[in-house]
């Protein structure tokens, strides 16, 4: 509860609602979670209409070199 006060008054409530619960995974998140979002429908979901979102200009590479992804990426 604590995390998710801290998103009181936040422009992206929602967002940071659910981030606080991926961040504090408990099974009494999951029942919370699955009857506020699921049963209930107290959160509303919009449809998949299967578009991909554009990435803004410049934020994508032209090429990328799959093996950077090799070995170990953390020590």
């Amino acid at each position: 509860m604590a995390c998710i006060n801290l998103c009181i008054g936040k422009p992206d409530l929602g967002a940071c609602q659910i981030r606080c619960g991926d961040i504090f995974d408990d099974p009494s998140i999951d029942k919370f979670n699955a009857c506020a979002l699921t049963q209930k429908k107290c959160v509303p979901q919009r449809a998949d209409d299967g578009s991909y979102p554009e990435p803004p200009v410049g934020s994508v590479v032209d090429k990328f070199d799959v093996g950077l992804m090799d070995g170990a990426w953390c020590v």
